[in-house]
């Protein structure tokens, strides 16, 4: 079984490091109320439940400030969904932060996370154009290669949503 990151991205201009991971806390409250086994429709089996029970690895990236995590959530949004992957935003209340966004959230499979940037020549036109793909080589449970590779090239969904995700930096 391959495993799962659950990614916070958290509007660090604001908070100081306690502060980062109680928005992540936030965050991840509010993707079990929506995606955990006990919420009808989604599956024991789903990405969420096996983060939880197995992998709980978290990291926090930083999306700078409320408009940061909004707009990144507005970008996550489509594609997680085209990816099947559970995610969430956490808003402050309106006393205390003036409804402020302080985190969003995914849960990433391996597949997804783990890979390498390639670039490489296109040559079907007269003059070749250098391209990119994102691969994922497939490790054994001794996480050794496998040889089995998977390819996300650019202009599908794979590959926007690996490039979102790496275009952000550790809080």
């Amino acid at each position: 079984m391959n495993q799962t990151r659950f990614y916070s991205f958290v509007a660090g201009l604001y908070l100081d490091p306690l502060q980062k991971g109680l928005q992540t806390a936030h965050a991840l409250g509010e993707m079990r109320n929506e995606f955990g086994m006990c919420n009808e429709g989604v599956p024991a089996d789903s990405l969420f439940d096996q983060w939880c029970s197995i992998d709980k690895t978290i990291i926090i990236l930083t999306a700078v400030n409320h408009a940061g995590v909004v707009g990144l959530y507005e970008k996550l949004v489509p594609l997680a969904k085209q990816l099947n992957l559970p995610h969430s935003i956490f808003f402050e209340d309106e006393a205390s932060m003036n409804l402020m966004a302080t985190a969003c959230s995914v849960v990433v499979p391996e597949e997804l996370y783990d890979v390498e940037l390639e670039t490489y020549d296109d040559v079907r036109d007269l003059a070749p154009v250098k391209m990119q793909l994102y691969v994922h080589n497939l490790k054994d449970e001794d996480g050794k290669e496998t040889g089995v590779q998977t390819r996300y090239n650019e202009g599908t969904h794979y590959f926007e949503f690996i490039k979102l995700l790496k275009s952000y930096k550790r809080a």
